[in-house]
């Protein structure tokens, strides 16, 4: 009769996977790609043999018995004579270093791990059982399948006196046991993989080996303790690192705080309203012209309060030293500020400039340092991180004039050449308009700077103004 049935075996798991691996990321949290490049750089266990004893090969001589974490191993030598032979006549390797191999070995009906060496492998004597019997480190080279069936590439016959059970898995990994395999005749059977073998309850052979599977799980559980450890060995290893980048970035930041100054306008309220008394110091963020201003309440949210309740001091002289090219690259920097995409923009509002960069070697590096005109006190440019939205090739006509090259970063404020006339021929305002506060709030350049800007920031890049 056969029966499908389910068994409790130990698995085989050596290749690189981040599901077989789960557990050596536990609190760590990277995404599947970073793991997986963890795995290859860590790689698997490495570890040196010893020479624990003998093993001796019934008839034929004896050699080294090497030993690994408690589990006994033979050295098998690369080449094409059988293995007991290999084993036999293997001289002892130049130095006993291995590495945890991610293939597996076959030997007779076992499948095992195996250690690579620089001439050939390691694998655990009691895997011998697979092809040979073995008793302690005595290697028979008879087993109690060769002597108990004949297999074929078609069928299986019982060459014993007697019924057997035999357990197999097939070619689709089902596990099936005939539990009275009669002699004599023959049980067509291809592709399969015999599991357990037994006659009147005795065991005569099985890959559940129990010494066997405890070695595999003992060596498993370590490569995992292996890997673990290196994998929280490299992450203190990154958080050591970062934490030491936050330090110098710190420290870059306030050496050049006084160097960069946020440009910040503090009104002071005319009367009471929503909030904020009379005579308040407030931080106006922007303004809808002639119609109210956004104050910047104390919980960072921004409140609406009417045109002319707020006293706004006039417009600051621009601060004319130029930075360095050095000043700039270090200060943004610091700022650990990113970008969808490979560019990022900074206008400064004190000095009247605003500031393009591209990413190179994973370090933002200035690329145009432009002359600008930002919006007045009165109808400030708002400060704070934004992206480029959309591109509008003009705006302004039905107004009586011309701005071209628009890049919208946030609602109605957008960076755009100087004006023009309403046929864009000539322009309404000097080139003297630039490097001074003279806006409502977006941020013009000359026509040149326009047009490059416009037609090199792909939409997405950061802005930050300050």
């Amino acid at each position: 009769m056969k029966s499908k049935i389910l068994l409790s075996v130990v698995g085989l798991v050596l290749g690189i996977s981040t599901n077989v691996y789960a557990d050596v990321f536990d609190g760590i949290h990277l995404n599947d790609e970073t793991k997986q490049e963890w795995l290859k750089e860590i790689g698997v266990l490495t570890g040196i043999m010893e020479i624990s004893g003998e093993i001796f090969i019934y008839e034929q001589g004896t050699n080294n018995l090497y030993s690994f974490n408690g589990v006994d191993y033979v050295y098998i030598p690369y080449g094409d004579e059988d293995i007991l032979t290999r084993i036999l006549h293997a001289s002892t390797p130049e130095n006993l270093q291995f590495t945890l191999s991610l293939d597996e070995a076959r030997i007779g009906l076992y499948t095992t791990y195996k250690f690579n060496s620089n001439k050939g492998i390691y694998v655990p004597l009691n895997s011998l059982k697979g092809l040979y019997t073995v008793d302690g480190n005595i290697i028979n080279n008879t087993n109690s399948i060769s002597s108990s069936l004949s297999i074929t590439p078609e069928y299986i016959v019982n060459l014993t006196d007697s019924s057997l059970s035999l357990t197999y898995s097939d070619a689709d990994s089902n596990i099936w046991e005939i539990q009275n395999f009669i002699q004599d005749a023959p049980y067509y059977l291809t592709n399969i993989e015999i599991l357990e073998l037994s006659k009147s309850g005795e065991i005569l052979y099985s890959t559940m080996d129990e010494d066997y599977a405890a070695e595999q799980a003992r060596i498993f559980e370590l490569n995992e303790q292996y890997i673990h450890e290196k994998v929280v060995a490299k992450q203190e290893q990154i958080e050591a690192a970062e934490a030491a980048l936050k330090a110098q970035q710190a420290a870059i930041e306030a050496s050049l705080t006084d160097v960069f100054p946020a440009s910040i306008i503090t009104g002071t309220m005319k009367y009471a309203t929503n909030g904020f008394s009379a005579g308040q110091s407030v931080i106006v963020d922007r303004a809808s012209s002639g119609n109210s201003y956004y104050i910047r309440a104390s919980n960072g949210s921004l409140v609406t309060v009417p045109w002319n309740s707020v006293s706004i001091p006039s417009d600051p002289a621009t601060y004319q030293q130029r930075a360095t090219t050095e000043q700039i690259e270090d200060y943004i920097n610091a700022k650990g500020m990113t970008s969808r995409t490979n560019y990022l923009v900074w206008t400064d509002l004190y000095r009247q400039r605003t500031y393009v960069f591209q990413k190179v070697d994973d370090r933002w590096t200035l690329i145009r340092d432009i002359l600008c005109s930002t919006g007045k006190n009165i109808t400030p440019t708002p400060r704070g991180t934004y992206q480029l939205q959309s591109y509008v090739p003009y705006f302004g006509v039905s107004k009586g004039y011309m701005c071209k090259n628009a890049v919208q970063f946030m609602g109605d404020y957008l960076f755009h050449s100087i004006l023009f006339d309403q046929t864009g021929s000539y322009l309404l305002e000097g080139r003297g308009i630039l490097g001074v506060r003279a806006s409502q709030g977006c941020v013009r350049f000359s026509p040149e700077e326009s047009e490059w800007f416009y037609g090199t920031l792909p939409l997405g890049t950061t802005v930050w103004i300050n």
